[in-house]
C-alpha cells in the first residue's frame, strides 16, 4: 500500500496496518445494500398506498409510522454491529414502557423520556491527560 496521507499529514491512513478489506470486497457488499433499502421503500410505498384512499391524516400517519419504523431498524443494526453499546433488556423494557396509554400510569413513558433525554446530554468528563495539560 502506497503511503496515503490525510489532510497533508505524512501518516498512512491506517496507521500502518493493512485494511480489514479491499475496496473489490466493499463493491461487492453495495448490491445487497442497495436491495435491502429499495425494499424498505418499497414497502413504505406499498403501506401509504393501501390507505390513501382514508384522507390525509391516515397518508400522514402511516408516513410518520414508516420514518420510525427506518429510525429503529438503523439504531438498532448499528447497536448490533457494535457500533452502540445497548442493553437490549432495557431497551425491550422501555419500548414496553413508553407504550403505555393508561392516564393513572402517564409518569410512565415521561420517565422512559426522562432517561433516554439523560443518556444522550450526559456531560462527558475530559481524559486525564487533557487535564495535565491544562494545567
Amino acid at each position: 500500500m502506497k503511503n496515503q496521507t490525510v489532510s497533508g499529514t505524512k501518516k498512512p491512513l491506517f496507521g500502518g496496518r493493512r485494511p480489514l478489506f479491499t475496496q473489490k470486497e466493499l463493491l461487492l457488499l453495495t448490491g445487497p445494500l442497495l436491495v435491502e433499502q429499495l425494499l424498505e421503500v418499497t414497502v413504505g410505498m406499498a403501506d401509504t398506498m393501501m390507505v390513501s384512499r382514508c384522507g390525509e391524516a391516515a397518508i400522514s400517519g402511516v408516513s410518520l409510522v414508516d420514518s420510525f419504523n427506518v429510525l429503529m431498524i438503523q439504531l438498532l443494526s448499528a447497536a448490533k454491529d457494535g457500533g452502540i453499546p445497548l442493553d437490549y433488556p432495557q431497551l425491550a423494557a422501555d419500548l414496553y414502557e413508553l407504550q403505555c396509554t393508561d392516564p393513572r400510569y402517564a409518569q410512565i413513558p415521561a420517565n422512559v423520556r426522562l432517561r433516554w433525554g439523560q443518556d444522550l446530554y450526559r456531560e462527558t468528563k475530559p481524559a486525564p491527560e487533557e487535564n495535565e495539560k491544562e494545567n
